[in-house]
């Protein structure tokens, strides 16, 4: 019978060092560190002045991201626009030198950002005041 029960406490012993040893196999997703930000006018009478930067607080990129993926989905078509798309934001974020993402947001217009070709996610008044607020600005235009 101490057979048995020396038996039973080694091999509960034995199967909590194992499990305590497990590692998770799966790779954790990139995260991005910077991001590159130009804003560009298709019409002169904007009056916008160039606009890039570099914005190197993780924290603050990392925020911004995963709200504009967590943007409902959309299937905006260019004819239900209220104004023709007349000022872009374009932004690539990366982990390093590594391009993880990078996208245009309407900045008037449609008020979209495309994450991915036909991947339209429409942009509220939360995520606009966040990526003013990440890109340094006020207002967008």
């Amino acid at each position: 019978m101490m057979k048995w029960q020396r038996f039973i406490l080694l091999l509960t012993i034995l199967l909590l060092v194992v499990g305590c040893g497990a590692i998770d196999t799966k790779a954790a997703a990139p995260q991005p560190t910077t991001m590159e930000v130009t804003r560009s006018s298709v019409i002169a009478q904007n009056h916008l002045p160039p606009f890039s930067r570099t914005i190197t607080d993780a924290g603050a990129v990392q925020r911004l991201y995963t709200a504009a993926q967590n943007l409902p989905k959309t299937r905006v078509q260019r004819w239900m626009c209220p104004l023709p798309s007349t000022i872009v934001y374009h932004v690539q974020f990366l982990e390093g030198k590594t391009v993880l993402q990078q996208w245009n947001m309407d900045a008037i217009g449609c008020a979209v950002v495309m994450l991915h070709k036909g991947d339209l996610r429409r942009v509220n008044s939360a995520f606009v005041s966040l990526f003013a607020k990440t890109i340094g600005l006020t207002k967008l235009y």
